[in-house]
């Protein structure tokens, strides 16, 4: 009896080792920034005064990522994942756009706007609470599926293995220009995780922000 207690509870210890945990330190010691622009606020409210992305030290595979946002008029700020190259990260990486929806659904359309994998595949409808409100996001990528969940609603289910064609999407359509310089299809599934924040005329809040490994 006394030995099935002790595989119990080391078994339960393991399973606990194996959950979530904060991606990021207060202090962002576990991360790095061209520049110190961004930092955590008093109330636990991650966001950075300038455009430079916010890039974990640790690169990541198969995992889940889930946070709280909240984005200002006019707000474009984003999360970028599977970066190897943080100083030319858009030819070789997967930006989930998190953004104001109806401003940047006008200038680029659905497959530019709020839960968006960015210039590839679009959202059918608008998954976001109204502007400066809390909002839930949680990102399932294993290997080459990425799910994209915002208020408990798939948004985005992103199968990389079928964007092959570096010129063109599955549905006929063209990525954006600056991001046809190689097919999703063949960008590597483990690298950094990257934070767009203000990026434009408004700013992108984050907080909550945890990470979990999936086997």
């Amino acid at each position: 009896m006394m030995k099935r207690i002790l595989i119990t509870v080391v078994a339960l210890g393991l399973s606990l080792g194996a959950g979530a945990k904060d991606l990021f330190k207060k202090d962002l010691s576990n991360a790095h920034c061209k520049e110190p622009v961004w930092s955590f606020n008093e109330k636990g409210e991650l966001s950075s005064t300038k455009d430079q992305i916010l890039w974990t030290n640790e690169e990541y595979e198969n995992f889940e990522l889930t946070l709280d946002f909240k984005v200002t008029k006019a707000g474009n700020g984003g999360i970028i994942i599977y970066s190897k190259n943080n100083d030319n990260w858009i030819p070789e990486s997967i930006e989930i756009q998190i953004a104001d929806y109806d401003y940047w659904l006008g200038k680029f359309g659905p497959k530019g706007t709020c839960g968006a994998v960015f210039g590839f595949q679009g959202v059918d409808k608008n998954y976001t609470k109204p502007l400066n409100e809390w909002n839930t996001l949680k990102l399932v990528c294993k290997g080459q599926s990425v799910k994209v969940y915002i208020n408990g609603e798939l948004a985005n289910d992103f199968d990389m293995s079928k964007f092959t064609d570096k010129d063109k999407n599955p549905d006929g359509s063209q990525p954006f220009a600056w991001l046809r310089a190689k097919a999703r299809a063949e960008v590597p599934t483990v690298g950094n995780i990257g934070f767009q924040g203000l990026h434009g005329t408004g700013n992108t809040f984050y907080r909550n922000i945890k990470i979990k490994p999936i086997k």
